[in-house]
């Protein structure tokens, strides 16, 4: 959907495809490829997961502040797209310090529960099998688009 958020155009993508679905990475970081070409300069990506960490409460925000990529296939495996970004993308400063302060900011102000993380990808489905929880927690698709974003040297979180 594209639309205004105050005098700021947005564009607002929901349902992203799972890798666990069959579908490919590329498959998967199609759209942050397509909202590249659209120009977008900053790319917030939420999802509803499960975590291992006991103080959580249902309703918490956790705020990614990295993530542990154990997939069995890469997003940027493959021919490099040079019009997309370099071969090999500086993945240092994947979730923006200054957007994940402001999202903890508001959590605060707010009054909601709320922690920085780090995120673990995994192939999935694992949600249902209690160690791989236990160990890493739910999976949902958020870390192959964070490294196609990085590839596209876009900012965000």
């Amino acid at each position: 959907m594209f639309g205004l958020l105050g005098k700021h155009p947005v564009v607002v993508r929901m349902a992203a495809s799972h890798y666990y679905e069959g579908w490919s990475m590329e498959q998967v970081t199609f759209p942050v490829r397509v909202l590249k070409f659209l120009g977008i300069q900053r790319l917030l990506i939420t999802n509803a997961s499960g975590g291992v960490n006991p103080h959580l409460k249902a309703g918490d925000i956790v705020v990614v502040k990295d993530h542990i990529n154990l997939l069995p296939e890469h997003p940027l495996r493959g021919p490099n797209d040079e019009r997309l970004g370099p071969r090999f993308p500086d993945m240092l400063f994947t979730y923006d310090e200054a957007l994940r302060k402001a999202a903890l900011a508001a959590a605060e102000k707010h009054n909601i529960g709320h922690i920085e993380g780090v995120y673990s990808a995994l192939q999935g489905p694992n949600s249902k099998h209690p160690p791989n929880t236990a160990c890493f927690g739910p999976w949902a698709p958020i870390v192959p688009a964070c490294r196609r974003y990085r590839k596209c040297s876009l900012p965000g979180t």
